[in-house]
């Protein structure tokens, strides 16, 4: 594919041997060059669910986000336990608002990296 006035950049990458041969595999059932399979990769404009494709990187963040978030909840899940406890012997918590920022603050995280997965509402 000609880009219009050439392709005056060039991009050097270092790869492993295992990265090499695999990335040399799916070129040649592509046909393109190795080249050109990394530019197109890189450039791929949307996934399945119609996202911009994610790289291993950035799908590898988003699970730590997601464990993250899921140590949260588990936390605020017992805060939650023990709140409900104080409050059915009568003795009810005096400030709540900071257990429910954290909880509002955690469902955000969550929204966020769901949204980061899912297809574009239309």
């Amino acid at each position: 594919m000609r880009a219009e006035g050439g392709r005056r950049h060039v991009i050097t990458v270092r790869v492993s041997a295992a990265e090499y041969e695999a990335i040399s595999a799916r070129a040649i059932v592509a046909r393109v060059s190795r080249q050109r399979l990394l530019v197109e990769a890189a450039l791929a404009d949307v996934n399945d669910a119609g996202r911009p494709a994610m790289t291993k990187t950035e799908r590898q963040a988003l699970v730590v986000e997601f464990l993250a978030a899921r140590r949260q909840v588990a936390g605020m899940a017992v805060n939650l336990n023990q709140i409900a406890a104080a409050a059915n012997s009568g003795h009810p918590p005096d400030d709540l608002a900071p257990a429910l920022r954290a909880i509002q603050s955690t469902l955000a995280r969550l929204d966020a990296a769901v949204d980061a997965l899912s297809p574009p509402k239309r």
